[in-house]
């Protein structure tokens, strides 16, 4: 298991497999030896991990999709851009 890297005030770094998969997916990436089949990278980089290496550069926590009861209607999840680049 890898630990994300520091690169820069703004920027990590992870180590990921990359899978290749015609059905629908529902994750991005997911930890080693879970949810594999449904996403398109894999990492042994615990996302508690992840999430500090994220915050120790600045990115503010968003929000998940949320039901609101007032309108009666699903709203999207928020956050800060996020820009991410793979290289394989």
């Amino acid at each position: 298991m890898r630990n994300p890297t520091l690169i820069s005030k703004a920027a990590i770094g992870l180590f990921f497999g990359i899978f290749f998969w015609v059905l629908p997916l529902e994750f991005f990436c997911c930890l080693n030896g879970t949810n594999e089949h449904e996403s398109v990278l894999r990492s042994g980089v615990r996302p508690s991990d992840l999430h500090a290496a994220l915050l120790a550069i600045g990115l503010k926590p968003g929000e998940p999709m949320t039901f609101s009861e007032a309108t009666q209607k699903w709203l999207p999840p928020h956050g800060p851009p996020l820009r991410l680049s793979v290289e394989f």
